[in-house]
């Protein structure tokens, strides 16, 4: 994401997953049972793809790989599976679901490529976050984040940095944005600055702008579309019931927010 309108902030905050190639951003939705893939160039959005049958209203996420996008979500067993989907659009199934790994009913999941290795978050039965890797074939379960206290059901996002430590973010009891940090064997917990949320987050996404910054953005159930980083936290609008973006008096008049080189600017 470089330069984004409060618009297209809003548009990809209330879809369950995102991910940016090239010049497009590709948005998944899981309504019905259907994975659906569109893409978005700025301009017009494309016609639906549909990629595969999953748990209605299912989790997803979205990882970019080498040299594919992949994608994460739960089947209707309930039960993580994974595709792969190639140049054309086309998406064939991976070996996750083999590994038998059963979140709770309600889990989000978030997923990160890093350092050649495929890393996936989700929450078990219990509300603990677990982290579970890959090579891009065998999978295993790496650790559970036992110092996270996340409610119910938590939205999740992740990142890694350049030097390959990874980072999840979730909500936690106290009602704040935290992230989980991993570093020489050991995941650490803080609350972010300006994380204090007003309700419950939905979606999430975080995303490091350079080593110990970070911006996050997020949508509440209420539809509330927020914008934070350590300096501040902005509320872009309101996504209604129908979708309709409803921008705030502060997020109007063709805001541009640029996220680039590590810098964000507000204007």
């Amino acid at each position: 994401m470089s330069s984004q309108s409060p618009e297209s902030i809003a548009r990809i905050a209330k879809t369950p997953a995102s991910v940016q190639a090239g010049e497009k951003t590709y948005v998944l939705s899981t309504a019905n049972g259907d994975l659906v893939e569109k893409s978005f160039d700025g301009g017009d959005w494309s016609l639906p793809n549909l990629l595969a049958k999953v748990k209605p209203n299912a989790a997803v996420a979205y990882v970019k790989g080498a040299p594919q996008r992949r994608i994460i979500s739960i089947n209707s067993d309930g039960v993580l599976q994974d595709y792969t989907i190639n140049a054309r659009g086309k998406g064939s199934a991976g070996t996750l679901s083999s590994a038998n790994i059963s979140p709770r009913p309600d889990s989000k999941v978030t997923a990160v490529y890093s350092n050649g290795h495929y890393h996936i978050f989700h929450q078990a039965p219990d509300g603990q976050l677990i982290h579970t890797s890959s090579d891009g074939n065998t999978w295993k379960t790496e650790s559970h984040l036992s110092n996270a206290s996340p409610i119910e059901g938590t939205a999740l996002g992740s990142f890694a940095t350049q030097d390959h430590k990874l980072h999840v973010g979730y909500q936690h009891q106290d009602s704040y944005l935290h992230i989980q940090h991993y570093d020489s064997g050991t995941w650490t917990d803080k609350a972010l600055p300006n994380g204090n949320v007003d309700g419950v987050v939905d979606t999430l996404r975080i995303i490091n702008q350079a080593e110990g910054d970070w911006l996050a953005i997020y949508q509440t159930q209420a539809g509330e579309v927020v914008i934070a980083n350590a300096e501040e936290k902005k509320v872009l609008g309101t996504n209604d019931a129908d979708g309709n973006f409803k921008p705030t008096s502060s997020a109007e008049c063709g805001r541009v927010y640029n996220f680039h080189g590590g810098v964000h600017h507000w204007y």
